[in-house]
């Protein structure tokens, strides 16, 4: 799967590229370690689950990304399929239609590498 992470990480904004599972189980990683990976990947699934119940509630669904931003970070975080996702950890909050269209042109590749 590196290879197909590798796309992501030409982009010095991009710091860290996280492949999970919807359960939170990591699949791979790539790109600066992010500190307590585990733990941060359990957020990561419970905050998918939470954005889901509200667009379920709300007629929002299917959930397709989520994007969190901080003060000089942005999480973005996109379904891949029914049983994964991607997330990218950014610098800064800007330029992300770029990053945004790298994730939709990367998705069939991450798609068939798990599906496979």
């Amino acid at each position: 799967m590196a290879n197909e992470l590798r796309p992501f990480l030409d982009k010095p904004e991009v710091e860290s590229v996280l492949v999970m599972s919807s359960e939170g189980r990591l699949l791979a990683t790539a790109g600066s370690p992010v500190e307590e990976v585990e733990t941060f990947a359990a957020y990561l699934r419970t905050l998918l689950s939470i954005s889901r119940v509200l667009g379920d509630k709300h007629g929002f669904s299917p959930l397709q990304s989520l994007s969190l931003e901080y003060l000089g970070k942005t999480v973005l975080v996109n379904h891949i399929s029914e049983g994964s996702v991607l997330a990218l950890v950014v610098r800064g909050s800007g330029g992300s239609g770029v990053i945004r269209y790298l994730v939709l042109k990367q998705m069939p590749q991450l798609k068939a590498i798990l599906e496979g």
